[in-house]
């Protein structure tokens, strides 16, 4: 399979490939690569948004290989295909902090994309992305307490009192789903639930001024209930999520037969192809990808074909009749 590098830029350029110009990158651009090859990549973003930036990928048995360079995001998907996603620096000085005042000192600065917690003018937290709608309390010991909504959902967090830290064992920033403070110092929050059953975990934390720490966890519904799959194609992602949770009794009730599926290695997340399968068997037409996460800046995807059929089942209308890796299918 003839190995493709796929190149996206978040900032428009001029983008070169082993020296050679390729023109202006406005939306990904492929290029064609040897099965084993380097790949040398500059990008002159246009006017003064970024800063250019180059990078140099390795390429063996038409995979990228791990390279561990800032800025470039590659994930290798299936049939030989690479999708690099270049994020050059905002040019110095182009982008403007947004700062909102809190309590005693404290403010949260947003710049970029980016956003931290400053005490007295000294980096104190960094927030999650798309943190906003911030409000801060006072706590037992001279710490503060911050929460507010985020692109995860919601977050809460401890900041020490002045020459305070964060106790080892203890955390200092909490995503969740959703959280409440119950009385002054415990703190619930519901993590999880993105994938396509929605299970979560509900965990009670005690806050105090060194951080919050975990006093007790246990699974629940993100919603309440349930959400058992409606396809064919929801089916064959919630057993694939469920195998990664380690759920090996609900993995198994979407199965038509106790041997319909391989054993499969670990991976980090499932994720919808982004490109249509060049080898598909005919006999098995639902697909999913396993994500694997090699290093910061590189993922790799795995994919699983399958075939169900109706039922009236208890978790859902389908069942999975045969599953199996791509390739091995």
């Amino acid at each position: 399979m003839q190995p493709i590098l796929l190149i996206e830029s978040r900032a428009p350029g001029l983008l070169y490939v082993n020296g050679q110009f390729c023109g202006e990158l406005t939306e990904p651009q492929p290029f064609p690569a040897r099965p084993d090859a380097r790949a040398l990549i500059e990008l002159r973003p246009l006017g003064q948004e970024a800063l250019p930036m180059a990078c140099a990928l390795t390429l063996r048995g038409g995979r990228v290989q791990p390279h561990g360079q800032e800025g470039v995001y590659c994930v290798q998907w299936p049939d030989g295909v690479a999708q690099v996603e270049l994020r050059p620096q905002p040019w110095p000085g182009r982008m403007q902090a947004v700062r909102t005042a809190l309590l005693q000192g404290l403010e949260a600065v947003a710049c970029g994309g980016e956003a931290a917690l400053f005490r007295d003018g000294e980096p104190a937290m960094p927030l999650p992305r798309g943190a906003r709608e911030l409000t801060a309390r006072e706590r037992d010991g001279g710490a503060l307490a911050v929460q507010g909504a985020c692109d995860a959902g919601a977050f809460a967090c401890v900041v020490p009192p002045p020459g305070g830290r964060i106790a080892e064992g203890a955390a200092a920033l909490v995503t969740a789903h959703s959280l409440r403070w119950e009385g002054a110092n415990v703190l619930r929050a519901v993590v999880g639930g993105e994938d396509a059953v929605g299970h979560g975990e509900l965990r009670e934390y005690r806050a105090g001024p060194d951080g919050l720490w975990l006093v007790s966890s246990q699974p629940v519904w993100a919603q309440g209930v349930p959400r058992w799959p409606q396809s064919a194609q929801e089916t064959l992602r919630a057993y694939l999520e469920a195998v990664r949770l380690g759920l090996r009794a609900e993995a198994e009730g979407y199965l038509a037969a106790p041997h319909a599926a391989p054993a499969l290695e670990r991976f980090d997340a499932v994720t919808p192809l982004r490109y249509p399968l060049v080898r598909a068997p005919e006999r098995l037409p639902l697909a999913m990808g396993l994500l694997s996460v090699v290093e910061p800046g590189l993922a790799r995807v795995a994919a699983v074909c399958a075939r169900a059929r109706a039922v009236n089942g208890r978790q859902g209308g389908y069942a999975l009749e045969e599953v199996a890796l791509y390739g091995e299918a």
